[in-house]
């Protein structure tokens, strides 16, 4: 079957396996995903959110290709002179294709992918009998989603204790994108259809279920907040395809402390006017 397909590099791509991978753009996606803009694409046997940008878009045989997970630019950050010219960097000297993209944008732009972690609440603890694994647990079923950094710096723990309670499925991870300088951004929650699948649902799930039905959209902390839930509840919704992800920008505002801003004229020298 033909269909649309982008030519993508990824982020963190060592130099001998640097090359540009191809992955199929989903119906809902078309039209939207173009050259220079940065995705989100799962990558080798588990599926790994990692971050590319696409070189090319065209039309190929998309039978077992994986797809575009997400978008993380609405237009082009790099146009078509910049993307020849990481191409020209990659083939001359020894660059990634990623590498030469850095070099590129700006640092307000940038983005890096932050694990975040929280406690599946339908787990039972008595499976648990390392200590450190229950005290972690008890903790995020207490404050809700962390960013594994957070998680490690507050209870002093190493990396590996929330990769046993990951393969216990104790707890949910999910990868996201945050930039790394500039305004930040919320994860929102809505429903992926008008209509709510007829699915077995927790009380917890139907809670979260009714508070979207009536609101459209909400952020993930205020849908946790108003219903009393983890974020793990809204986790094992999305997973089920009930419900979907997407980022809303907050806008910092440097001046609303201010009472009033009076610039000053400026006044450029001869050669700065030149």
């Amino acid at each position: 079957m033909i269909g649309l397909v982008a030519k993508i590099a990824l982020e963190g791509a060592t130099f001998a396996f640097d090359k540009l991978y191809t992955y199929a753009i989903p119906p809902e996606m078309q039209g939207k995903v173009l050259k220079g803009m940065r995705v989100l694409v799962p990558f080798g046997k588990g599926n790994l959110k990692k971050q590319g940008i696409v070189f090319e878009v065209l039309e190929e045989e998309i039978k077992d290709l994986k797809k575009i997970m997400s978008l993380i630019d609405s237009e082009p950050v790099l146009n078509d002179e910049m993307l020849s010219m990481c191409e020209f960097m990659h083939n001359s000297v020894f660059c990634t294709y990623y590498d030469a993209v850095h070099t590129m944008i700006p640092t307000g732009l940038g983005y890096k992918l932050i694990d975040y972690y929280s406690a599946n609440e339908e787990f039972s603890t008595a499976l648990l009998t390392d200590e450190s694994e229950k005290e972690i647990y008890e903790f995020l079923l207490k404050v809700g989603e962390k960013p594994r950094e957070d998680i490690e710096k507050t209870l002093g723990i190493g990396g590996e204790i929330l990769q046993r309670l990951l393969q216990k499925e104790a707890v949910v991870k999910n990868s996201d994108t945050k930039r790394k300088m500039g305004d930040a951004t919320q994860k929102w929650v809505r429903l992926a259809s008008e209509e709510v699948p007829d699915l077995k649902y927790t009380p917890k799930q139907k809670e979260v279920l009714g508070l979207l039905e009536t609101v459209g959209a909400a952020s993930v902390k205020e849908v946790c907040y108003f219903t009393g839930v983890t974020s793990a509840v809204v986790e094992g919704l999305v997973k089920k395809g009930v419900l979907i992800y997407f980022s809303k920008q907050i806008y910092r505002t440097p001046y609303k402390d201010m009472k009033s801003v009076n610039p000053s004229k400026i006044v450029l020298t001869d050669e700065q006017q030149t």
